[in-house]
């Protein structure tokens, strides 16, 4: 996996030396409420979030101005509504860089890098229903609605197409 650039952050493959980073951030209310519900333990955030599911789900630290702000992933065929050109997303900003537009620019760059240099034909995202902010965020960034899941409760399907 290789670093991607966008206007004012930069892509990163996660790796063994993040992992006291994610632990940290998997720890924080405003993430583990949307991730889990509970603080994960290191040992769980070690098995999945520092590209141990490579190439399944390819786990990405974002950074801005050399520092880490950001966890994005991606996964290609993963779900059963993905065809095999055709993946999801999944994110979550920092809880000090929230609201100072890094997480538009990583979604942004990473959703124009998974259609235009691999070639995906579809990007999802599956917000909470209960998650206002998320499912703005996305419709901001262009994602459309298609349908409501229940597989880890209620959730929409939103998604980019090429």
């Amino acid at each position: 996996m290789e670093t991607i650039r966008g206007a004012n952050v930069t892509l990163r493959p996660a790796g063994e030396s993040d992992l006291d980073l994610l632990a940290r951030w998997f720890s924080d209310p405003g993430v583990y409420e949307w991730w889990g519900g509970s603080p994960l333990r290191r040992e769980v955030v070690a098995e999945k979030y520092v590209g141990r599911r490579r190439p399944a789900v390819e786990s990405l630290i974002v950074e801005a101005h050399g520092q880490p702000v950001e966890y994005i992933q991606y996964h290609q065929g993963f779900a059963d509504y993905h065809r095999a050109d055709e993946g999801g997303i999944d994110m979550f900003v920092a809880p000090h860089a929230r609201r100072r537009g890094f997480g538009r620019d990583a979604a942004g760059t990473l959703v124009r890098h998974l259609l235009s240099e691999r070639g995906w034909s579809r990007v999802t995202v599956d917000p909470a229903k209960n998650n206002p902010s998320a499912l703005r965020f996305w419709r901001e960034c262009g994602f459309q609605y298609e349908r409501d899941l229940d597989s880890e409760g209620p959730a929409e399907l939103l998604s980019v197409v090429r």
